[in-house]
């Protein structure tokens, strides 16, 4: 179900036009939205930290006479207050899709994996799926080397996950089924050395 915004920071003027208007917050920070697009009804979104430095950028979906949803559609991006990209990545009718990149505030890149796409209910025989990790996600340190490594199924960890030390060196080997432990887990020091092991399946 399509939410209208409810709090201040989303409270809506009324747009007739494709510009966008801007409303300050007590606390400073701001935000625009605008009619970009009349035939596919898509309002165009910035907010802004108080010392004016570009905070998200995307686009809304219309509901009809000047009333705009929470809902958010296509490419969006945001940032630190210092204006180093945070993350970027798609929406669609509200739910994160395809691949997302995540950033360390020094701009290293921190995750990036992908979301199943939102699938609606067909027919009542299916569940729908929202905002689902998905494949391959990896986490790196903010020095860019690799710190974890694994699946997601139905947003759910599984078959093997690895972790590492900043060093390169393997710090675990976990495996997962559905989300829970699973199987044979390991876990190595610094130096390589073997410091524990685990089996779930025992």
């Amino acid at each position: 179900m399509k939410k209208i915004f409810s709090t201040i920071l989303f409270i809506l003027a009324v747009y007739t036009g494709f510009a966008q208007e801007k409303t300050t917050l007590d606390d400073g920070s701001s935000f625009e939205i605008g009619l970009v697009d009349k035939k596919t009804n898509i309002y165009g979104f910035k907010a802004h930290y108080k010392n004016g430095q570009l905070k998200s950028i995307g686009h809304l979906i219309g509901l009809g006479g000047n009333q705009v949803s929470s809902d958010k559609t296509g490419e969006w991006m945001n940032y630190y207050e210092d204006g180093t990209l945070k993350s970027t990545g798609n929406y669609k009718d509200g739910y994160q899709v395809g691949e997302w990149k995540f950033y360390h505030d020094n701009g290293s890149l921190k995750e990036i994996g992908k979301y199943k796409d939102y699938l609606p209910l067909i027919e009542g025989k299916y569940p729908p799926t929202r905002g689902e990790k998905t494949g391959e996600w990896k986490t790196y340190f903010d020095d860019g080397k690799l710190e974890i490594l694994g699946n997601y199924q139905h947003d759910k960890m599984v078959g093997e996950w690895k972790r590492y030390y900043n060093n390169g060196k393997l710090r675990d080997v976990v495996h997962y089924t559905e989300g829970e432990p699973s199987g044979l887990w390991k876990n190595y020091s610094e130096s390589g050395e073997l410091l524990s092991s685990k089996n779930y399946d025992e």
